[in-house]
């Protein structure tokens, strides 16, 4: 840790010390200084990690896998997709035979993931059954 970082994190503490000892609210002592609330707040929320950092026990987080997915929706013909009541329970795909074209008045659903480029669907759904569409990718996305 540089010099100066380590100066002002003492230097921040020492304030946090002073104000616990002042026995003010955090708004007075900080009126009294003539500083912003706001940059106290802030301040206080690294105090603990601060603490660490000085002591050599500070670890730093360790960034979650984000799991995303990209959805989109195309109506053809003109048509838009309604909105659906989001517990509807989802039908079973109205047009079971995977062979067959999809419908003249349909939306095509393309799903993708940013972890698995390679693995990807697309889905051609009625326009006549756009509910049980949107319900159903609730369901398999959620």
């Amino acid at each position: 840790m540089k010099e100066s970082h380590r100066l002002r994190i003492e230097r921040h503490l020492a304030e946090f010390a002073a104000w616990r000892a002042s026995g003010l609210t955090l708004q007075a002592f900080v009126q009294q200084r003539g500083e912003e609330l706001t940059v106290w707040r802030a301040r206080l929320t690294w105090e603990r990690r601060w603490q660490q950092m000085l002591a050599g026990t500070y670890q730093k987080p360790v960034a979650q896998k984000r799991t995303t997915a990209f959805v989109k929706a195309i109506a053809q013909q003109g048509q838009a997709p309604t909105q659906t009541h989001p517990r509807q329970h989802p039908a079973p795909n109205p047009n079971p035979n995977p062979n067959s074209a999809p419908a003249q008045d349909s939306v095509c659903i393309e799903v993708s993931t940013a972890q698995r480029p390679d693995l990807q669907a697309r889905i051609h759904w009625p326009i006549q059954h756009i509910a049980h569409s949107s319900a159903w990718l609730r369901e398999v996305l959620a």
